[in-house]
Parts: C-alpha cells; structure tokens; sequence
C-alpha cells in the first residue's frame, strides 16, 4: 500500500497522567517516531475518514 499509515490494534500506555494511546506510524519508514494520539482523536478521525467529509476531491 503506497502512502501508508498504520496503527496498533491496541492502544499505548504512557500519555500523561496515565491516560492511554493509539500509535500512529508510517509503514514506508517504521523505525522513525511514532505519532500518538488520544483514542477519542483517532476514533473521531476515522469517523470523518468513513463519512468522506475529508475528501478534498469533492
């Protein structure tokens, strides 16, 4: 898959005040940092993917 970005099944601890984590990475570069972001962030980002209302083709 060109232009990839993959995440864990499962989420990472170590946010601050112990909250939890989704690791976000790029598949073409897998030992570079990982992005991590609040789970509500990613299941909002993915919400808006799977609606296409950030398609900029439209």
């Amino acid at each position: 898959m060109a232009n990839c970005a993959r995440s864990p099944s499962a989420a990472l601890g170590g946010g601050t005040g112990g909250e939890r984590r989704v690791a976000v990475r790029d598949s073409k570069d897998p030992d570079r940092a990982v992005l991590a972001v609040a789970p509500s962030g990613w299941a909002s980002l993915l919400a808006d993917v799977k609606a296409g209302s950030l398609d900029l083709t439209r």
